[in-house]
């Protein structure tokens, strides 16, 4: 508790995640042996989204109903056509961005452009 002079027992777990191959990296002497023994208790590996396309709908239903507008076919096209290299955090960045923008509510193929996404 802030402030507090009491000790407490707390039970807090750590997730780590990066981009980056770690053990090329302390082979390198870039990141310390040491620290990843203790970090690596479990790993494992999300793919891009580009390389799970079937998840990208599911997304967008997820933000544009976050957002409170829907998606056009069209628009759903396109997105679904794109690589994503900033995967998720970068579509949902990008329906947020054209959302604000769009009229209605509806995300339309012409608001993608106005936004000059493609």
């Amino acid at each position: 508790k802030l402030g507090s002079a009491i000790p407490r027992k707390v039970n807090i777990r750590y997730l780590f995640a990066t981009n980056r191959d770690l053990q090329s990296s302390i082979i390198e002497g870039n990141f310390r042996k040491d620290f990843f023994n203790r970090i690596n208790a479990v790993q494992f590996y999300l793919p891009p989204l580009k390389d799970q396309r079937q998840s990208i709908n599911h997304y967008i239903n997820l933000f544009s109903n976050e957002i409170g507008k829907s998606v056009d076919d069209e628009l759903r096209l396109v997105l679904n056509e794109y690589e994503w290299p900033g995967n998720i955090r970068e579509l949902k960045n990008v329906l947020k961005k054209i959302s604000q923008f769009s009229e209605g509510h509806e995300i339309r193929l012409k608001d993608l452009r106005d936004f000059s996404f493609c």
